[in-house]
């Protein structure tokens, strides 16, 4: 029977990113956060080739978590946003907030225009708002990974 619960894996997970910054650095932790952010593009880009941009949301939000009844899709006149309700990462993204930048940045290529963090859960929140800039559209093939600003904690 399996002993550990989640908290141990965030834990764990935790202490390995602690680990990078403290024997390798920032810069290296952000290197590993890069390759992630091109692996999972890499992953997902072919699934949303020929979509437009409503369908393309729509998408992912089935590809970052099938049928998750806590994420929704906000898609008005003048606003896109993914809005999350549930972080599967929580923990982690408490301790390392560096880690949302995977998700903006995916987001961001994957969709070709510039995306924000409206909200956050590290800001209080209660939910992260991921909102599509239509009027900044970026160039998939040289856009690579942007750091978010580290939210205040509290």
């Amino acid at each position: 029977m399996n002993t550990f619960s989640l908290r141990n894996y965030d834990t764990l997970t935790i202490e390995i990113l602690d680990t990078v910054v403290k024997h390798l650095g920032q810069q290296e932790l952000k290197k590993i956060l890069i390759s992630m952010t091109e692996s999972r593009v890499r992953e997902w880009e072919s699934r949303l080739l020929g979509l437009s941009l409503s369908e393309k949301i729509v998408a992912l939000k089935e590809v970052y978590s099938t049928n998750d009844t806590f994420m929704e899709i906000e898609d008005t006149d003048d606003s896109l946003k993914l809005i999350e309700h549930n972080c599967p990462f929580y923990n982690i993204a408490m301790e390392q907030p560096i880690l949302c930048s995977v998700t903006v940045s995916v987001l961001t290529r994957l969709l070709g225009y510039q995306v924000i963090r409206e909200k956050s859960f590290q800001n209080g929140d209660e939910r992260c708002v991921f909102r599509v800039l239509q009027d900044h559209p970026i160039d998939p093939d040289t856009y690579r990974f942007s750091e978010e600003h580290e939210p205040p904690k509290f």
